[in-house]
């Protein structure tokens, strides 16, 4: 009877353990991916606030394009193809994006033409068909 209990104990003492060991695996593995979400959030934040702070507009960028190079905006963009990215869905207001392989599709929908994303204005141009042009670089979509 006494070592049917200290069986029993001991069964129950390598449950929690592997049940410990387990969960501490687990927690590993969830930290890495983590702390790597939390660097990027603090990379962006700056970015973030400019963009905010300045609140730069479309027609601002097209008006003074030199004014905003470098500077980082929050833009409603729809992404269709590479040849098709429009600031707030609007086909008049192009953007030529230099690192368009990172950003994602967004071709509007039912409820949503377009999605907010960081950018970074690199120049602005019309074209000879008077389309209005914004080379940016892609920073992140604002999900």
């Amino acid at each position: 009877m006494q070592s049917r209990k200290i069986i029993i104990i001991g069964l129950k003492t390598l449950i929690i353990a592997a049940a410990l060991v387990i969960a501490t695996f687990y927690l590993l593995n969830l930290y890495g991916p983590f702390q790597e979400n939390r660097d990027r959030i603090n990379k962006l934040k700056p970015m973030i606030a400019e963009a905010k702070e300045l609140n730069i507009s479309f027609e601002q960028v097209m008006s003074e394009s030199g004014k905003f190079t470098e500077k980082h905006v929050i833009w409603c963009i729809q992404n269709i193809a590479e040849d098709q990215v429009f600031c707030r869905g609007d086909l008049k207001k192009r953007l030529s994006v230099s690192n368009h392989w990172d950003m994602q599709v967004h071709a509007g929908g039912k409820h949503s033409v377009c999605t907010d994303m960081l950018l970074k204005i690199k120049s602005a141009k019309t074209t000879s068909t008077k389309t209005s042009v914004v080379n940016v670089e892609f920073i992140s979509a604002m999900e």
